[in-house]
């Protein structure tokens, strides 16, 4: 019975295991480049912004 248990309880942490490094590349792979290129396209508008705004000033 005690085997049968920790024999779930392994299996269970496995399965928990190999979702988070699924995840985990899901995250890497998909949603992190989508995440910088976000971030780059602020950027960019803002250093646009900037310019403009430095070029009205003169």
């Amino acid at each position: 019975m005690i085997k049968f248990d920790c024999t779930i309880f392994v299996q269970f942490l496995n399965t928990v295991l190999l979702i988070g490094i699924i995840y985990f590349i899901f995250y890497i792979l998909i949603k992190l480049p989508r995440c910088i290129k976000r971030n780059e396209d602020r950027i960019e508008r803002i250093e646009k912004l900037l310019e403009e705004d430095n070029q009205r000033d003169k």
